[in-house]
C-alpha cells in the first residue's frame, strides 16, 4: 500500500507534494508544505496555506495566501507574490481538480499527515 504521507519529489519542482498525485495535476507545487508557517487570518482563525486558484495562461494555478515568511495576503497580493517568486501549490487542468486538491491539502493540515506540522507551528 502506498504511503499516504509525503514523498520526496524526484525530478519535480516541488520539494514535497501530496501522495498520490492529484487528478488533473499538470505541475507540482513549489511550496515546501511542512515548512509553511501558521498565521492568524482575518476570520479570527489560523491558516497555513488558505488557498485559491486563478487561471494563468490556460492553467488553474493554486496559490497560497500565506507566505513562507508568515505574511497573510489578499488574493491580489498572492497573485503578485506568485508572479514575483513563482511559488504555488500546483498547476491544474481545471478548476474542479484545483479545488479537489485544495480540499485534500486543507484536510491534511487539519487531521492528516500535515497536522503535526500545523500544531507545531502554532506553538512557536
Amino acid at each position: 500500500m502506498p504511503n499516504p504521507f509525503y514523498k520526496r519529489s524526484r525530478g519535480l519542482t516541488s520539494p514535497y507534494h501530496l501522495y498520490p498525485p492529484a487528478r488533473g495535476l499538470l505541475t507540482p507545487g513549489t511550496v515546501d508544505l511542512p515548512q509553511q508557517p501558521n498565521v492568524p487570518n482575518p476570520k479570527g482563525g489560523w491558516s497555513t496555506v488558505d488557498s485559491f486558484s486563478v487561471n494563468i495562461d490556460g492553467k488553474e494555478v493554486l496559490l497560497p495566501k500565506v507566505t513562507p515568511d508568515g505574511r497573510y495576503l489578499t488574493p491580489q497580493e498572492a497573485e503578485a507574490e506568485y508572479r514575483r517568486t513563482g511559488k504555488h501549490l500546483g498547476m491544474f487542468a481545471d478548476v474542479p481538480s484545483a479545488n479537489e486538491y485544495a480540499g485534500r491539502l486543507h484536510e491534511s493540515y487539519a487531521t492528516g499527515p500535515l497536522s503535526k506540522f500545523y500544531k507545531r507551528s502554532r506553538q512557536r
